[in-house]
């Protein structure tokens, strides 16, 4: 087939297909949930809420995704004429190759903004967090329930709560997604509040520790959702101020170029597991074994000022951000294993506890739920050897408290009445 005959006929395939889509997208949509509803039950576990939403709403993206690379193809053809008439045939692949990372860039940058994408180079992998995060984020905007709630901050809220319980307790009219990040405090909260509120939430909840606070490090954690916004729009004080220039170059350089921002996801997928955790396997196991030393070692690293009075103001204008956007913050407050919590200084505690009581007093948007209406948790209660995740059977009994709590009188006020008795 000659090179024009076969542009018309993939261009007439690609019509045909969004004319499909468009005429009976839906009844296709349903047609494909009747037959692969078990496989969807059990791939859409927390993800989605209306099967036929999700297939219908990926087929629309997978075309989205494969028209693209049709017009990908079609630019590099173009630039190809154009290019063997200016230069050299020697240099022509040099132009060729800067083209290609360039469109594919592109590329990458659109296809990022679908669910289809960040779904597909995770199957058969493990779970990547920004991968998970992303497309969990993408599939809560298309929840259509009247109040949408979304667990938030670092592993220890995703340890902490589970989100499928929730589903299933809550009744029909409500809907949870968890949006946790690993490593992300208080200030990581505040960078990542934009994609958050992308979901749509009624309610956000956070469990709360002095980890998120008082600990010098993090602040790199969050480094894929860097952004310009994140160097100016901040709580008063520059926070790169508290990390090395030359990192703070390398975060936002590399953050401008899409590939980058999805490595991890995308070195799985295609270098597979075994390489990407290469490092892991090197790390002697058994000096974790010493849960009492890791415990004094860590308690010595909490500590008040410069660092910790920044994460306030950080979580102070996270929830100034959520109000305006109408979405109330729901504090729960927490605490790391207690091996741990009894060598942490007990003037962390006190501060802590003390700053979560003025921002409930001058925060109208935020509810601090005391640890005291929280379930006591004790060494056992946490995974072997960790000293901040508890394990699966405090997070059965953990969500459920916080189920009471959202059903009850706190509840009704936090959801408008909206959640179902």
């Amino acid at each position: 087939m000659k090179p024009r005959k076969q542009s018309i006929f993939i261009c007439s395939i690609l019509a045909f297909a969004w004319l499909t889509y468009g005429l009976a997208g839906d009844e296709i949509a349903r047609l494909l949930v009747a037959s692969l509803r078990k496989n969807l039950s059990g791939l859409g576990l927390g993800l989605f809420q209306n099967p036929e939403l999700f297939v219908q709403n990926r087929l629309r993206e997978a075309l989205w995704l494969f028209s693209l690379i049709i017009l990908w193809a079609g630019l590099h053809k173009a630039m190809g004429i154009w290019i063997s008439k200016l230069m050299k045939s020697r240099w022509r692949w040099t132009v060729h190759a800067a083209a290609g990372l360039l469109l594919l860039n592109v590329w990458i940058a659109f296809a990022m903004k679908t669910a289809l994408f960040w779904f597909l180079i995770g199957i058969g992998e493990r779970v990547v967090p920004y991968r998970q995060f992303q497309l969990n984020r993408l599939l809560a905007a298309e929840v259509q329930t009247p109040f949408r709630i979304v667990l938030a901050g670092s592993s220890q809220t995703h340890a902490q709560i589970d989100a499928n319980l929730l589903n299933q307790r809550m009744g029909s009219n409500s809907w949870t997604t968890d949006l946790y990040f690993p490593g992300c405090d208080a200030y990581g909260l505040m960078v990542v509040e934009p994609f958050l509120l992308e979901a749509r939430p009624s309610l956000m909840i956070c469990y709360l520790t002095e980890d998120s606070i008082y600990l010098p490090a993090g602040l790199s954690m969050v480094d894929q959702f860097f952004n310009l916004r994140s160097l100016f729009n901040g709580p008063g004080r520059n926070p790169f101020r508290l990390r090395p220039r030359k990192e703070t170059i390398r975060v936002l350089l590399g953050n401008s170029i899409p590939l980058f921002r999805c490595r991890d996801a995308l070195g799985y997928r295609f270098l597979g597991g075994e390489l990407m955790e290469l490092s892991q396997k090197s790390v002697d196991l058994s000096r974790f074994a010493d849960v009492e030393g890791r415990s004094k070692r860590r308690a010595r690293a909490y500590s008040r000022g410069a660092r910790s009075e920044f994460q306030k103001q950080s979580l102070e204008e996270f929830i100034s951000r959520c109000g305006r956007a109408g979405c109330r913050v729901l504090l729960l407050t927490g605490s790391d294993n207690p091996i741990l919590a009894s060598k942490i200084d007990p003037a962390v505690r006190a501060d802590f506890l003390q700053f979560l009581e003025l921002l409930a007093a001058r925060q109208p948007m935020v509810t601090v739920v005391p640890a005291s209406d929280l379930p006591t948790q004790s060494p056992a209660d946490y995974a072997p050897m960790d000293l901040v995740h508890a394990n699966a059977g405090m997070r059965r009994r953990f969500t459920l408290r916080l189920l009471e709590i959202l059903r009850g009188q706190e509840g009704e006020n936090l959801s408008k009445g909206s959640i179902a008795k």
